[in-house]
């Protein structure tokens, strides 16, 4: 008898719910449904056989340890529902049936809750929205009409849709335009006025406001080489 054993990729965990428009899921590689390797977490807008079309974010501590739990909570039911069965089958067993029992109801109930109240907040649905590409529009729409039926929110969500086509927004998820880079004009030196000219280098200048001094007779003659004027000409005094 051939055994056949599950495995590939698939999405787990689907928490920060926006119904109508998109939720956070977990990829794993699972073997028979029991996640064991992440992939990333990932904005689902869309879901389907050939597989998801989102867009990837960090990942989601949230998702993976609801994904885990998800899945301990279905193995959970599973065993207690199958105890609880094989116990009744012996009269003197019965308690142990209706423990079993309360296990299985109760793992099957928390099942239930956990994929019905990870819906996002208004804020988490802003954040998420942006990275999509939906309007905020279409998010307060959807906040504002949680009471009304998929098919009236679908509805909601087309007609805001369209009044942005119209109006020439981009589609959501579509590549936004690079601005044209804008060349810089050439620089261009100003203009000296009329008449002006540029002033002189400083040593120009020093030689034009301190002339030389002439030489005269009465100045000391320079030391000879070689020796002090001392010894040359003997003491000298001062008038």
């Amino acid at each position: 008898m051939a055994v056949t054993i599950a495995y590939g990729i698939t999405t787990f965990g689907r928490v920060d719910i926006v119904p109508g428009l998109f939720s956070v899921a977990t990829r794993f590689f699972h073997v028979s449904y029991v996640p064991l390797v992440p992939l990333g977490s990932y904005v689902v807008v869309d879901e389907n056989e050939e597989g998801i079309r989102g867009v990837r974010i960090p990942l989601s501590v949230k998702s993976y340890f609801l994904a885990w739990f998800q899945t301990l909570a279905i193995y959970a039911t599973m065993i207690f529902g199958v105890a609880a069965l094989f116990q009744l089958l012996f009269p003197s067993n019965r308690t142990k049936a209706v423990w079993c029992l309360a296990f299985a109801v109760g793992s099957f109930l928390l099942l239930w809750l956990s994929k019905h109240v990870f819906y996002a907040s208004r804020m988490r649905a802003l954040q998420l929205a942006a990275q999509v590409g939906y309007p905020a529009e279409i998010v307060g729409l959807v906040f504002e009409a949680r009471r009304l039926s998929a098919e009236r929110r679908r509805e909601a969500r087309d007609a805001a849709f369209a009044a942005r086509r119209a109006a020439g927004a981009p589609a959501p998820g579509a590549a936004k335009p690079r601005p044209e880079p804008v060349s810089a004009p050439a620089y261009r030196a100003p203009e000296s006025p009329r008449g002006w000219r540029p002033p002189p280098p400083p040593s120009a200048l020093a030689a034009a406001t301190c002339p030389p001094t002439p030489a005269s007779a009465d100045a000391p003659d320079a030391p000879p080489a070689g020796g002090s004027s001392s010894d040359a000409a003997g003491p000298r005094f001062l008038r």
